[in-house]
């Protein structure tokens, strides 16, 4: 069925950007409020995140948006006047309601209605605070008298002619053998000094015979509050009435405002807002695409940058040209300033606080550890931490894969905890801070940790390990089997986990980030999972390096030294090259076979070594000379060349050449498949020559 709403596309666009912002508030807060049920300023703020949500999609005439949040925002009223109390199941109800929620409000965009039946759900909100089943409202009028589309013109024309618009409540006495009566007095002396704009009951309903003994109405009129008051009280019989001057825009403007201010406008004062509004209106919202936009043609700013060094650089080599060389020098340091404060404020405006993705787990951790049985303690530090939009996209999931694994299988059950002397509920800390040019993400727990010799245990039953390399391998390298694909020691399987997926998609998104990830655990005490990604991926500082005629660009971050060392100092350990630097035994890469760039360096006697280095694990890469440092624009290279491995992209360099960016974890890991399955061959010997003895 299509939808027909009322408004412009653009009205549309600002309610769900603002509807988003109140449903994921309600998202945290409904969490919180089953921990804090007696805390009233947030259920205040609840209770007015969902009256704007019913007050805003009642204007646009989505008639099941405002129907369903009308009875939440019901439900919110009694558990503010503390006449209902915060269960677990009523969390449930609110949590599915908001999920509802969201479905409809995607019908803003399709323009066709969802098979959600939104009666039932409104009627389990009804049951569930102890009402009779009330009629659905037929019409965008519901009970708190929320004005239509069309009621918000009149407002405005009544404002462009100069009158006042306020909003008027009077209840009649009980004793009052025909309030009908009355109330058709009251609304004709009010019609005698303004212009009524609604009323409920309307006049058509009271000329018909309906009969109630309260009156809420909106009225235009350039008399004052006490005037009207006074015409109200000449009427008889009226037991109470109230005239406030009409707060429906305002309301809604300063929902908008505390929306736009965001958490941190929760809970402060009115002159606290007004400074925060202050600062909120010295800023605009941009649609991202315009700065990946502007990113982008920084990065050819910045690559142009290079070049034009290059050029003023070589011209003052080769020619004569006096003060031009000297003039041409001073613009490109200038035009190298101005860039370099361009690029900077661009990677500020695309930095984001990974609260984004942080707030929605609460949720998330709630509702699995409601579904297994578990009580959990859910903390976050760090929410303000800024990283690049780009990097936020390739976090979400792996946080997702953890905290599941750390619900699943590492948090216990409330009777293992007090055997094993550990308070009932568990407890699952999630931490981000910055490093340098990296962010850090923990996520903690206090469960029952990972055992090393199971995970050895399970590698060499699925065939991902010998037994000879599972002696050798240290409890950190054991940890690192978990991130294997297929690889769980679950012993049961669980819509949450325990199918051998989750992990392997951690490391991969890590590594698509050119970040690692580790694993720290002990038996009985928790699980810490680190992960370590750069703030930004689109312009990164490189050594350039050199095979034969080629430039390649190796990510500075991963680039633990450099150092120069004899071809005698190369040893062989399986076939393969290593060296010794400072004790330990570093394994050893020619670049030039690896990307077929022939023999260069072979015969040379002394060799460059650049030592990168992945989570724990470290290389050293023969090169054949070393070029210079130097920021660089990373380009894909999978529109051209698809996935080409060992290759994580390109740049263009000053002399307009294009190099190729080495992906250093590819190469690692690599190696280290590699290794593995040389030691499982190496196992496999051993394993027969213990047979053949045998016999």
């Amino acid at each position: 069925m299509s939808l027909i709403f009322d408004g412009s596309d653009e009205d549309i666009k600002l309610f769900l950007q603002e509807a988003e912002e109140l449903m994921q508030a309600l998202d945290e807060d409904i969490v919180i409020l089953e921990k804090e049920g007696s805390n009233k300023e947030l259920l205040q703020e609840i209770f007015r995140a969902a009256h704007t949500l019913k007050g805003s999609s009642g204007m646009l005439g989505h008639v099941r948006m405002t129907n369903l949040t009308h009875a939440m925002e019901s439900l919110f009223d009694k558990l503010r006047k503390n006449e209902l109390k915060v269960t677990a199941e009523l969390i449930d109800l609110l949590l599915e309601s908001l999920d509802v929620l969201r479905v409809l409000s995607d019908e803003l965009i399709t323009k066709k209605e969802s098979d959600i039946d939104i009666d039932s759900l409104v009627n389990k909100l009804r049951i569930f605070i102890k009402e009779e089943k009330e009629e659905a409202p037929s019409s965008l009028e519901t009970d708190d008298f929320t004005p239509t589309s069309e009621d918000i013109n009149k407002i405005a024309e009544a404002e462009v002619k100069g009158f006042g618009v306020y909003d008027i409540n009077l209840s009649i006495s009980k004793e009052c053998p025909m309030p009908a009566v009355r109330l058709f007095q009251v609304i004709e002396e009010l019609k005698e000094v303004g212009e009524l704009i609604k009323s409920t009951p309307s006049i058509k309903e009271l000329e018909e015979g309906k009969e109630s003994f309260k009156l809420q109405a909106i009225l235009g009129t350039q008399e004052d509050e006490d005037r009207i008051k006074n015409i109200l009280k000449s009427v008889s019989e009226i037991s109470d009435c109230s005239v406030e001057r009409h707060s429906l825009e305002e309301a809604r403007d300063a929902d908008r405002r505390e929306a736009d201010l965001g958490i941190e406008a929760r809970g402060k004062s009115p002159e606290e807002l007004k400074r925060m509004q202050a600062a909120v209106a010295k800023t605009v919202r941009v649609n991202i695409e315009r700065l990946d936009n502007l990113m982008n043609l920084v990065g050819e700013l910045v690559i142009n940058k290079t070049r034009l060094g290059r050029i003023g650089h070589e011209l003052q080599e080769n020619y004569e040209l006096g003060d031009i060389s000297g003039d041409l020098n001073t613009t490109t340091a200038l035009i190298g300033q101005i860039t370099n404060g361009l690029q900077e404020e661009i990677t500020k405006a695309r930095m984001l606080p990974i609260e984004q993705v942080f707030n929605k787990f609460p949720r998330m951790v709630r509702d699995l550890a409601r579904k297994a049985g578990k009580q959990v303690d859910f903390y976050m530090n760090g929410k303000e931490t800024e990283l690049d939009r780009s990097v936020i996209e390739e976090i979400g999931d792996p946080l997702i894969h953890i905290l599941r694994n750390a619900v699943d299988h590492g948090i216990e059950t409330a009777e293992e905890r007090k055997k094993a002397k550990k308070p009932t509920a568990g407890k699952i800390i999630l931490s981000a801070r910055q490093e340098e040019s990296y962010i850090v993400i923990e996520t903690e727990d206090d469960g029952r940790g990972i055992d090393a010799a199971k995970l050895k245990a399970k590698g060499i039953e699925k065939g991902l390990i010998g037994e000879q390399e599972a002696e050798r391998m240290e409890e950190k390298e054991a940890f690192k089997l978990m991130f294997m694909s297929g690889l769980s020691t679950s012993k049961s399987v669980t819509d949450v986990s325990g199918r051998g997926v989750g992990m392997d998609v951690v490391s991969n998104n890590v590594k698509k980030a050119n970040g690692s990830v580790d694993i720290e655990s002990e038996v009985g005490k928790g699980t810490k999972v680190i992960i370590k990604i750069p703030m930004t991926l689109a312009i990164v500082d490189a050594l350039l390096v050199s095979l034969k005629e080629r430039t390649y660009a190796i990510p500075l971050n991963m680039v633990n030294e450099v150092f120069r060392m004899s071809k005698d100092d190369v040893k062989f350990v399986g076939g393969d090259e290593t060296t010794l630097l400072r004790g330990k035994v570093l394994p050893l890469l020619r670049l030039s076979e690896l990307f077929k760039e022939g023999q260069s360096n072979i015969e040379k006697d002394d060799l460059h070594v650049v030592v990168v280095g992945y989570s724990d694990y470290s290389v050293g890469l023969i090169v054949d000379s070393l070029v210079s440092k130097q920021e660089i624009v990373i380009k894909s290279l999978g529109g051209y060349l698809g996935e080409t491995e060992g290759l994580s992209g390109a740049t263009i360099l000053g002399d307009g050449k294009v190099a190729l960016i080495v992906d250093i974890v590819s190469l690692i890991a690599r190696l280290e498949k590699k290794r593995r399955h040389g030691s499982k061959k190496e196992d496999e010997k051993i394993s027969k020559l213990k047979k053949a003895e045998e016999r």
